[in-house]
C-alpha cells in the first residue's frame, strides 16, 4: 500500500509537467444514514507517457484493512485518454466513514508537492451537528502546505509550481437526503452541493465547506450515533 501511495504522490509532479490530474470526491448520505464515499483520481497523460504509469487494483487490496463497519472496493480503468482510479467506501454508520482516509499512509510533501493530508484525513472529514431544528454539515480543508524557500531560483520554481497546482482541481460533491436550507457551495443541483477548489489555493488557505439541511428525527439519530 505504501508503494502505491508513494507512486501516486510521485506522479503528481510528473503529471503536472506532462499532463493533467483531477480529484473528485463524492459523499452520498441516505435518509437512513447509510453513507457512500467515492474518490476518483483522474490522470490525463500523453500517449507516450502512459507506459510510465503502472497502477493496478491489487495494489489497493489492503487499503480498507482495520476499518470497522466499512466496506471498500477499488476500480482502475482507462477511458477517453484518462487513467481513472475510483476508491469506494460504504457504511451504514456515517461516523465510521471518518476513518476511511486513516488507511492512507502519511507522507510529508516535498518542496513543490501538495500536502494531501490537509485535505483527505479523519481530521478534515465532514462533521455534523444540530443547529436548532436543522443539521449543520461542515468540512475544513487545506492550509497546511510546506513553506517554500525564498531564493531567486526557488521563487521561480515556486511560481511555476503554483501555476501547475492551479491547473489541478479538487471537486467535492455532497448528496444529502433532505432539503438544503443554506450553504456556501459553488453550485447546488437539487440535493447535491458542489465545491471545486484549485490545489494551489488549498496549499495556502483553509476553506470550510458549509451546509445546513432540514432534519428529521430518524436522520438526526442515524447521523449523530457513534
Amino acid at each position: 500500500m505504501k508503494r502505491i501511495i508513494t507512486s501516486i504522490v510521485g506522479l503528481f509532479v510528473f503529471v503536472m509537467l506532462a499532463g493533467c490530474i483531477d480529484i473528485e470526491e463524492r459523499l452520498n448520505i441516505d435518509t437512513n444514514g447509510f453513507s457512500t464515499l467515492r474518490t476518483k483520481i483522474r490522470f490525463t497523460l500523453p500517449e507516450d507517457k502512459k507506459r510510465k504509469v503502472n497502477i493496478k487494483e491489487e495494489d489497493f487490496a489492503d487499503m480498507g484493512d482495520g476499518l470497522k463497519d466499512v466496506t471498500f472496493d477499488v476500480k482502475t480503468e482507462t477511458l477517453y485518454g484518462q487513467l481513472i482510479t475510483t476508491m469506494t467506501f460504504r457504511s451504514d454508520r456515517f461516523s465510521a466513514l471518518q476513518d476511511a482516509y486513516a488507511s492512507l499512509p502519511k507522507k510529508e510533501p516535498g518542496e513543490n508537492e501538495p500536502s494531501f493530508e490537509s485535505i483527505f484525513s479523519k481530521r478534515n472529514f465532514y462533521k455534523i451537528k444540530r443547529k436548532g431544528k436543522n443539521l449543520q454539515i461542515t468540512r475544513t480543508v487545506g492550509g497546511r502546505g510546506k513553506k517554500r524557500r525564498k531564493g531567486k531560483k526557488d521563487k521561480l520554481d515556486s511560481e511555476i509550481a503554483d501555476m501547475m497546482l492551479g491547473m489541478m482541481k479538487v471537486r467535492f460533491d455532497l448528496d444529502v437526503p433532505t432539503r438544503i436550507i443554506s450553504s456556501n457551495a459553488e453550485s447546488v443541483d437539487g440535493q447535491t452541493l458542489e465545491w471545486v477548489l484549485p490545489l494551489s489555493y488549498l496549499e495556502k488557505k483553509k476553506v470550510t465547506l458549509k451546509a445546513v439541511i432540514e432534519s428529521t428525527p430518524e436522520l438526526t439519530q442515524a447521523l449523530l450515533k457513534k
